[in-house]
């Protein structure tokens, strides 16, 4: 069989999408000896015989992106010759000839927040996710949570939706080596202890709100604690910066940008409690990641977080900050239900896999 994958995914400073392709793709290819695989955009570093990459120069790519995106044509095919199974990563597909067409919507956050969502990029999932929903002969999502929002959205039945859980990255793993950890934070101008958010500077995850209840703490916690926010900059960025600056926190509160990969480990492992307050998640892969640094977590008590976290996090309600703000000191305050707490997020963590994710993707494209 031959299967098309569309990876048209930024390869640097990757978000959501970009973690989860980064880990399925090339566990999927390693894995798969007996398909014949067509990428288009990203390799992934991939050689293999029975894998083909597709990276057209810029001013290529930019003209078949503008003639997908206004008349739907020509066929993918067009330019990589015949699939008879085409994986459509990112909302929307492409046109294709492709026997089998299998869609990933990983969240409906720009439905059920589209205040959220920048008014561009809100436009073009409105028009075009139900369409390819449409032409979709199975959908794969990555939580219960999102599976009910598109079949109660979109009026499709349950047997075409399939939750496909992810796995923490890899690349995420607890370092005990402390002098490590302190390197790490001198490098980024953390000083001692702190509360850390993971995630792109936007509205969706509530940083204003997290800043809002970290300004709450008191003076005793503020002083002891940095919050940290880690993280590139995503539309409507501004405001975070200045809250900041409207409480005068300039001093405790540590932007330290979009992190080297080989430096989030330490990052987290060094984090007294990781704070995730977002309104909306798809998923929330940094949960999985404070867990396998051994890291307590507080999140938001919403959308798919309940269903991944489970009985191992302390949660708050994302719309009010004096909730966020008494669940970070409870956690705080308690040695004992931090140790617990990291306990229970590592038998949670068990739970997901991309060996499992991997298995159940490719028994869907090739059934």
């Amino acid at each position: 069989m031959i299967i098309g994958i569309d990876t048209r995914i930024p390869t640097k400073n990757k978000t959501g999408i970009g973690y989860l392709l980064d880990n399925i793709i090339p566990v999927m290819l390693e894995k798969d000896d007996s398909n014949f695989y067509k990428l288009i955009g990203s390799g992934f570093g991939i050689k293999k015989k029975n894998v083909r990459i597709f990276s057209l120069p810029k001013l290529v790519q930019r003209g078949f992106n503008f003639l997908w995106k206004y008349i739907f044509f020509p066929p993918a095919e067009f330019l990589i010759g015949r699939t008879d199974t085409f994986f459509f990563t990112n909302f929307v597909d492409i046109p294709s000839k492709s026997q089998k067409k299998v869609l990933m919507i990983p969240d409906m956050s720009f439905v059920q927040y589209p205040q959220f969502t920048e008014k561009k990029n809100l436009k073009f999932l409105t028009k075009n996710v139900g369409r390819s929903v449409a032409r979709a002969d199975k959908i794969i999502t990555i939580s219960e949570n999102a599976k009910k929002e598109i079949c109660e959205y979109y009026k499709v039945p349950d047997e075409k939706v399939e939750v496909v859980y992810p796995g923490c990255p890899r690349n995420i793993k607890k370092v005990k080596d402390l002098s490590l950890i302190e390197k790490t934070k001198e490098k980024y101008g953390i000083k001692g202890k702190y509360i850390l958010f993971v995630g792109t500077l936007e509205p969706r995850k509530n940083i204003k709100g997290l800043i809002e209840a970290y300004n709450l703490l008191s003076d005793v916690f503020k002083k002891e604690y940095q919050l940290v926010l880690c993280g590139g900059k995503g539309w409507y960025y501004r405001e975070v910066f200045d809250i900041v600056k409207k409480y005068q926190l300039e001093s405790r509160v540590v932007f330290l940008g979009y992190v080297d990969e080989r430096d989030i480990s330490s990052i987290y492992s060094g984090a007294s409690v990781f704070a995730f307050p977002s309104f909306y998640e798809g998923f929330g892969l940094p949960v999985l990641e404070a867990f396998s640094c051994f890291v307590p977590v507080v999140c938001s008590d919403t959308s798919s977080l309940l269903e991944v976290a489970g009985e191992s996090a302390i949660y708050c309600q994302p719309d009010n900050v004096v909730s966020i703000k008494k669940a970070i000191e409870k956690v705080l305050s308690d040695r004992s239900l931090q140790k617990e707490m990291v306990e229970q997020g590592y038998e949670r963590l068990k739970r997901f896999s991309w060996e499992n994710a991997v298995e159940k993707i490719l028994d869907i494209l090739v059934s």
